[in-house]
């Protein structure tokens, strides 16, 4: 008998621990931050570059507070964040869905300015010519700015300027790839690329005469080697005048970028 009594005070206990602690993990998980707080903690996370986390507590901030003076903020340090993540089209998709829904004209233009640094920058790494596109839209977009954090810009004419742009030393990719089909390397020296034109000139050279020692040498075994050994020659010229052509292709690419960023450190057009 004093043992049941024992067990059903035991069940009691668990049922009552179990119950305290049910209640009081709801109660340590309703942590109520207020919109600062919300904002202070997107910060935060930004600060120690957790970018994806980021952009989720500012998107919280947004929802949860809609009437907040923060959403703004919270707005434009969301592509801000997209931003140091790397310019994508994913952030540049966020930045027009915020332009199209918002009637803010001084937020709409932050937006503008960050989503014209995102085209300028967008696919920084490839050649010029598959980025211009996007250049000219960011330059394009940033003459529709007039005013930016409550004082006049001087865009007006930043797309007329660099349409109308003169840029010298560029090199001919046609040129480059006859002085390389006349000698193997030589159009890639034209366009500065001096180990790459070596290179074409020593591979081409090596098959060369590896195919003419091969043509005329008394061993058979060797002389079979001729015709793969020409086929070599073969690639490797035609190897030398098509990096002869990219060679000049780049070396102009090059001189674009460089006008570019002359032209964004004129009006300051980057994300501090």
């Amino acid at each position: 008998m004093h043992a049941l009594s024992v067990v059903r005070v035991l069940r009691k206990t668990s049922l009552i621990g179990l119950f305290l602690l049910f209640y009081s993990s709801l109660w340590a998980e309703q942590i109520i931050l207020d919109d600062l707080e919300q904002l202070k903690f997107a910060d935060y996370l930004l600060e120690i570059k957790d970018y994806d986390r980021a952009i989720l507590e500012y998107q919280r901030l947004k929802y949860f507070f809609p009437k907040s003076s923060l959403v703004k903020t919270a707005i434009i340090r969301t592509g801000y964040t997209y931003y140091l993540k790397g310019p994508s089209l994913s952030g540049m998709s966020y930045l027009k869905r915020q332009i199209a829904t918002i009637s803010d004209v001084g937020l709409i233009a932050n937006l503008n300015y960050q989503l014209s640094i995102f085209e300028l920058d967008y696919n920084d790494n490839a050649p010029f010519i598959l980025r211009e596109d996007y250049i000219k839209q960011g330059l394009a977009r940033l003459e529709t700015i007039k005013r930016l954090n409550g004082k006049a810009t001087n865009f007006n004419d930043i797309y007329h300027e660099w349409q109308t742009r003169e840029i010298t030393g560029q090199k001919s990719p046609f040129l480059a790839g006859i002085m390389s089909a006349i000698v193997p390397g030589s159009g890639s020296a034209y366009s500065g690329f001096w180990q790459e034109g070596f290179y074409s000139l020593l591979l081409v050279g090596m098959f060369f005469n590896a195919h003419q020692e091969a043509n005329t040498s008394n061993d058979r075994g060797y002389r079979n080697l001729s015709p793969l050994l020409a086929l070599l020659t073969v690639s490797f010229y035609g190897g030398s005048i098509y990096t002869a052509v990219n060679s000049a292709y780049f070396f102009n690419s090059d001189l674009e970028v460089n006008h570019i960023i002359k032209l964004r450190d004129k009006y300051n057009l980057w994300l501090n």
